[in-house]
């Protein structure tokens, strides 16, 4: 994906690609709403992350792709850290980082 392009672009792709699942960030767990299932963080392992900028044009805007035990993927935004960056991060650092092949 290119770095210029635009959130909607790579949700775009990304849903093209198999990742038809939203999730978010609530009470230090991540809630999927399609599911209706709360997921522990650590058992997602992230499988792509995309910087693009938000539509202010100035801040940039982080989309994650993961990934659950079950392979169900799904997208995730850093957009929580606008309000609890503290709390972002702590639940997303729980989460695995793939395993990059040489």
């Amino acid at each position: 994906m290119a770095t210029n392009s635009t959130l909607a672009e790579v949700i775009h792709s990304m849903r093209s690609r198999g990742y038809l699942t939203t999730f978010t960030i609530q009470h230090d767990c991540i809630f999927c709403p399609e599911l209706d299932t709360t997921i522990a963080p650590g058992s997602l392992t992230l499988m792509e992350q995309h910087e693009v900028k938000a539509l202010d044009k100035v801040t940039k805007r982080e989309v994650y792709g993961f990934r659950t035990p079950e392979n169900v993927l799904g997208i995730m935004t850093n957009a929580y850290a606008d309000f609890d960056h503290k709390g972002f991060t702590a639940v997303f650092s729980q989460c695995s980082q793939r395993q990059r092949q040489r």
